[in-house]
């Protein structure tokens, strides 16, 4: 039992005493399970496995035999230098990625221990669907390359710069950690047999290694541990290997036997966008005071919603929303969002490519891209106080001058199968994929679209579409966190700020904000590839956009009441599943548009029987109102999460970050608790039967195709 937070150690020492003092071992101790047994004098080997839900993966595995190894800092150094090793090789499979026409989408090499039974050398490589050999050739080459010529010394620069940003984010902001990640990595020591050491000490023993972390070090270092077991190669592919085993051992002979060549030192990187101009000029600069908010804009209209905290040590969040994103993207492309957040970060900048962005950005904490949500683009994250300006430099770039690059468009091409392939392969998958479309009656703004509409757009498409959007779209930066006021208001003057003049109002779109829940309610079967006793239960209720407050927290509290008898009458009574959930989302970007719903794990052959028992949670919802005890239980969670939230920037985040553009939804804010505390049962009882009707709502279930094509 681990125990991190503030309390008093006497009394849960108490309550420990009192309920396991007593308890008393019954009979023999069991006798430990064997750890099982790895032959590491086989020869190299070949295996393959087919399933059409699976991405095409190729691993090459060596083994050798497990030592218990002591914490020491010798130990520590080992594992920083196979760390550098996989590192380095990770990267070079990362650029073979990013080429145009990769036939691979990832690659990997990893270490570690295999339970109590071997050590393990692992390199993983993913493969468009179909490119398996490509996938066997680049893996055995790339592990040959580095075991035969070793790393260079730009390559391991690269990579120690990462491990010391690391090291030393991770001490600087070590005093704000939170409670259940302290936990987690002080149970982790016990089961590791490892000593507990804070990240000071991390980075104090990686500076002091660090002269002699070198080339050479690392290269014997990543040959020893791969000088253990001959190979073992596995092949995971969709459809069946023509030749089977035998074609993979022929793929890794023919490229067993061509040389490699040693590979070539690069020049080092410098970051291409470091002077936007003349920083921008403040023209207004006030503070909302009851909430903390620093609020500013620039000349050229961008604004910035700043709010200190010191609630993270060391960490600074930021948002930049630009335009009014899925609201602005073209009716006729559906999927063409979903392309953005999957490639516009690889698709790198005008004057740089993402690998060499990646090179020159090493040892810095700034990620680059934008994404794209239903009224937004932009991009949220952490970083550092000195970092801060590279970040917003960055964002900046990618805003002003995308790179739209090929490269994206052959990893868009390897990633559509893979990803539609997964997206089929659970009841989950599929809700999260089509659920959201049928509740909007079709509208394929909503969930994923199938493979071949994604299959069909472009970067060019995207080009086309982004282009005028980004070049005058109005920007709204906001920064929460350990920052300096007047440093942020630099960092983005000299980026956003330094920018021409941009739209001074978001968009209205008004023709773009319509969306209906479905007015026919006859019941819905979607399909998976998964395993047959896996299923999905969902009803759904339309209710109304966020447009009134006061209705919104009720709605919620409602759905919070659902959920407590959702596990009383499912769970515990049923015993159908043991994840029944339900939730609510009244649109804040899509008219009069809103829905509340249940959603429950169950076999498929009770899934009539769920739908009952919601129905019947439904009814009494509408009939009577809830006992004192159930709104208490359904009003304490959203209580407490208020005041936790007051001490989270991510929530800060999200009030900062259209505290201007949207400042009237501020009192939301404000007045929230109070709104929570005045709920009544009465309340809740109006809205169940304002929403949670019969001929309302609408049943939808997910059924394996197994069962789906037996009936």
């Amino acid at each position: 039992l681990v125990m991190v937070g503030d309390f008093d150690p006497a009394a849960v020492e108490a309550e420990i005493k009192e309920h396991f003092a007593d308890w008393q071992g019954v009979g023999p101790a069991g006798a430990p399970q064997p750890d099982g047994r790895i032959d590491l004098d086989r020869p190299t080997a070949v295996d393959t496995f087919v399933d059409p839900a699976v991405p095409n993966i190729v691993t090459f595995d060596s083994f050798e035999p497990y030592v218990q190894t002591p914490d020491t800092l010798a130990q520590n150094r080992r594992q920083l230098l196979e760390g550098l090793g996989n590192a380095v090789l990770s990267r070079r499979l990362e650029k073979l990625t990013n080429a145009p026409g990769s036939p691979i989408i990832a690659g990997q090499a990893s270490s570690s221990d295999f339970y109590e039974t071997a050590r393990t050398a692992q390199l993983l490589v993913v493969a468009n669907d179909g490119q398996w050999r490509d996938a066997v050739t680049i893996g055995e080459t790339e592990l040959r390359r580095a075991i035969e010529h070793g790393f260079t010394q730009g390559e391991l620069a690269e990579q120690l710069a990462n491990f010391e940003l690391a090291f030393r984010t991770q001490a600087e902001q070590a005093d704000t950690r939170r409670s259940p990640a302290l936990a987690e990595a002080i149970l982790a020591t016990e089961d590791d047999g490892d000593i507990f050491t804070t990240p000071a000490f991390a980075l104090e023993f990686f500076e002091q290694v660090k002269p002699t972390l070198t080339v050479d070090a690392v290269n014997a270092a990543f040959r020893d541990r791969w000088d253990g077991s001959p190979p073992l190669i596995h092949v995971s592919t969709k459809t069946p290997i023509e030749g089977g085993e035998a074609a993979v051992v022929s793929a890794l002979q023919s490229s067993a036997a061509q040389a490699v060549a040693a590979p070539v030192a690069s020049a080092a990187a410098t970051f291409a966008y470091d002077d936007f101009g003349a920083p921008g000029q403040v023209v207004s600069d006030t503070t909302i005071p009851d909430l903390g908010i620093r609020t500013v804009r620039f000349a050229n209209n961008v604004r910035l919603n700043i709010k200190r905290t010191d609630f993270e040590q060391g960490k600074v969040r930021y948002a930049v929303r630009v335009g009014s994103g899925e609201l602005q993207m073209p009716a006729d492309r559906p999927g063409l969002s979903f392309l953005m957040n999957q490639t516009f970060a690889n698709a790198g900048l005008g004057r740089q490519s993402f690998d060499e962005l990646t090179q020159a950005l090493a040892g810095r904490d700034v990620t680059p891209g934008l994404t794209v949500s239903d009224d937004a683009f932009g991009t949220t994250g952490t970083t550092t106080p000195a970092d801060l300006p590279l970040q917003m430099k960055v964002t900046a770039a990618y805003v002003t001058d995308p790179g739209f690059r090929p490269e994206a468009q052959s990893r868009w091409a390897g990633l559509v199968p893979l990803i539609s392939a997964q997206l089929q392969a659970t009841p989950q998958a599929v809700a999260a994929r089509d659920v959201r479309r049928v509740l909007a009656s079709g509208d394929e703004r909503f969930g994923i679209p199938r493979q071949d509409v994604l299959q069909a757009r472009s970067v060019d498409e995207l080009k086309t579409a982004l282009t005028p959007i980004l070049a005058e779209a109005p920007i709204e930066v906001a920064i929460v966190g350990a920052v300096d006021e007047d440093a942020a208001i630099a960092a983005v003057a000299q980026s956003f700020g330094a920018l021409p003049e941009r739209q001074a109002q978001f968009g209205a779109f008004d023709d773009r904000r319509a969306v209906r829940f479905p007015t026919d309610r006859s019941p819905v079967t979607l399909t998976h590839s998964g395993q047959a006793d896996q299923a999905l239960a969902m009803a759904y209720w339309p209710t109304d956009d966020d447009a009134d407050p006061v209705e919104e927290a009720r709605v919620d509290m409602l759905t919070g009441a659902m959920r407590l008898l959702l596990l009383e009458e499912i769970r515990e009574k049923l015993g159908a599943t043991y994840s029944p959930s339900a939730s609510s989302s009244q649109s804040s970007v899509y008219k009069d548009y809103g829905v509340l719903g249940a959603s429950v794990i169950v076999e498929p052959g009770r899934a009539d029987e769920v739908f009952a028992a919601v129905d019947r949670i439904a009814t009494e919802l509408r009939n009577r109102p809830i006992d004192a005890d159930l709104l208490d239980r359904a009003r304490a969670p959203v209580l407490e999460q208020i005041a936790k939230n007051r001490r989270e920037n991510g929530w800060w985040l999200g009030v900062a970050g259209r505290a201007q553009s949207e400042a009237e939804r501020l009192d939301r804010v404000r007045q929230l608790e109070a709104t929570v505390r005045a709920i009544t049962p009465a309340d809740l009882q109006a809205l169940a039967r304002k929403y949670l009707r019969d001929d309302r709502e609408l049943q939808i279930r997910v059924v394996s195709d197994k069962l789906a094509s037996a009936q």
